[in-house]
């Protein structure tokens, strides 16, 4: 006898892997309207706030989750000045 799951309940492949963003989509959330440069957003990353990850020698991404903890962080201390964990 099969087991019934409700689709509530069942996971997909995208649901199991964060969302990434490529430069112009991280740049675009990370600034809202006025979406940030290439170069503060390879500052964060080299400053460890923000993690890349790369897929592939030319392909780069950031976690849509990672930047929404690092702009909670910013809206919660109310400054940018803040250390990566």
């Amino acid at each position: 006898m099969p087991i019934e799951t409700s689709s509530a309940s069942r996971n997909t492949d995208m649901d199991l892997i964060p969302r990434l963003l490529d430069c112009r989509g991280a740049c675009a959330a990370l600034g809202g309207e006025r979406p940030i440069s290439r170069a503060t957003l390879h500052r964060l990353t080299k400053a460890g706030l923000l993690k890349v990850y790369r897929l592939t020698p030319g392909m780069v991404r950031w976690s849509a989750q990672d930047i929404a903890d690092y702009l909670n962080t910013v809206a919660t201390t109310g400054t940018r000045e803040v250390t990566a964990t």
